[in-house]
C-alpha cells in the first residue's frame, strides 16, 4: 500500500511536458509500454488531460520517427546499415496497403508504432496522407487506454476494472484478427505473381 502511495505522489508531481515526453519516447524506444504510460497520465492529470497529452506526444514521436526516416531513407549508408532486403520488406508492407487498413493497424495498441512509423517512413506513402491517417487512428487508440486507464483508477468499482479488461482484450483479438488478414491478403497477391511470372 505504501509503494502504491508513492507512485500516486509521484504521478501527481509530474508536468504536462513530461507526460507528452513519455508518450513521445514511446514512439522512439518500443520497449516503453505506451499502456502504461497512458495510465500514468490519466492517473496525474484525469482522463481529459491525460489523454490529450498522450495523444500529442504520441503523434509527435510518430511523426517524428517518419520524418527522420523518410529525410535518411535516401542515403546509402542507411541502406547498406538495414540491408536492401529489410528496406524492401518494410517498403511492401505498408505501400500497398489502403489507408483504412493502415488506419486500423495504428489505432490497435498492440501494434509496434515505431515499425510502423518507419515502415511508412521509407515507403512511397505521402507524408500528408501518412499524417491523415496517423493522427485519427492515434486519438482512438489514446482513448481507449485512457479509458483503461480510467477504469484502473475506479478499481475499486468491479464494473469498471471488468470493463477495462474486457477492453483491452477485445483489443488485443482485433490486433490479431487485422494482422492475420494483412498477412493472408500479402500472401494471396505473392501467390497471384508468381502464377502471372
Amino acid at each position: 500500500m505504501y509503494i502504491w502511495t508513492q507512485i500516486m505522489e509521484w504521478l501527481h508531481r509530474l508536468t504536462p511536458w513530461a507526460a507528452f515526453g513519455m508518450a513521445a519516447l514511446e514512439s522512439l524506444f518500443p520497449p516503453i509500454p505506451l499502456t502504461a504510460v497512458v495510465a500514468a497520465n490519466v492517473a496525474a492529470f484525469g482522463a481529459l488531460f491525460g489523454f490529450l497529452y498522450s495523444w500529442l506526444g504520441s503523434a509527435f514521436g510518430s511523426s517524428l520517427v517518419f520524418f527522420a526516416v523518410r529525410g535518411l531513407s535516401g542515403l546509402p549508408a542507411l541502406r547498406k546499415l538495414l540491408g536492401r532486403e529489410k528496406l524492401d520488406r518494410a517498403r511492401s508492407f505498408v505501400g500497398r496497403m489502403k489507408p483504412l487498413a493502415l488506419f486500423l493497424l495504428i489505432m490497435l495498441p498492440f501494434t509496434p508504432s515505431s515499425f510502423v512509423n518507419f515502415a511508412c517512413g521509407v515507403s512511397h506513402y505521402s507524408a500528408r496522407r501518412y499524417l491523415l491517417v496517423m493522427l485519427p487512428a492515434k486519438a482512438v487508440m489514446i482513448a481507449s487506454l485512457s479509458l483503461l486507464g480510467e477504469s484502473l483508477q475506479r478499481a475499486a468499482n468491479p464494473l469498471w476494472l471488468l470493463g477495462g479488461a474486457l477492453l483491452l482484450l477485445l483489443l488485443y483479438l482485433l490486433s490479431k484478427r487485422v494482422a492475420a488478414r494483412h498477412a493472408s491478403e500479402e500472401r494471396k497477391k505473392s501467390e497471384k505473381v508468381w502464377k502471372n511470372a
